[in-house]
């Protein structure tokens, strides 16, 4: 419901003129550019390093070690 509010309220100052496109994109041509990155091989490989990230901190924490 919040998120739903959100996009309204973003469709809306931004159709309105309100704020400038700089500062507030329209909500349609951040959803396409997104996917548009979603599909990027340098996305996929991005979030693959950061989850690995994420994991090897998880082990880190877990174990009290630094030795990988």
């Amino acid at each position: 419901m919040v998120l739903a509010l959100l996009g309204v309220a973003w469709w809306a100052l931004s159709a309105s003129g309100a704020v400038s496109p700089l500062f507030l994109p329209p909500i349609e041509a951040v959803a396409s550019s997104f996917g548009a990155l979603i599909q990027t091989e340098e996305f996929l490989t991005a979030v693959s390093v950061t989850l690995l990230t994420v994991a090897r901190a998880f082990v880190i924490a877990r174990t009290g070690s630094t030795a990988t």
